[in-house]
């Protein structure tokens, strides 16, 4: 899931895992989609704390790490896809 917070610059925001039984990754993105910070959530977790204009919950271990990037598609069907990038560009 992403969640927009602030499109224009990055922000301090956090999430809890309230009621969330498995653990994800939050991908803490500046304006331009690069991963600023990840961080794992565990179930029940109180407060996961990061500085944000996107945030994407991905299963846990995803691999994903700071200064990757992602980029997101719109085709004509306006079905969005998301690429996440490593440094060298490879998805």
């Amino acid at each position: 899931m992403l969640f927009v917070i602030n499109e224009s610059n990055p922000v301090e925001t956090f999430f809890h895992m309230h009621n969330v039984p498995f653990p994800l990754d939050m991908i803490f993105m500046d304006d331009e989609f690069k991963v600023l910070d990840v961080k794992r959530g565990n179930p029940e977790d109180d407060k996961i704390e990061g500085i944000a204009s996107y945030v994407l919950e991905v299963n846990a271990d995803s691999g994903i790490k700071p200064g990757d990037e992602a980029e997101l598609d719109d085709d004509d069907t306006h079905e969005y896809v998301m690429k996440v990038l490593a440094p060298d560009s490879s998805v």
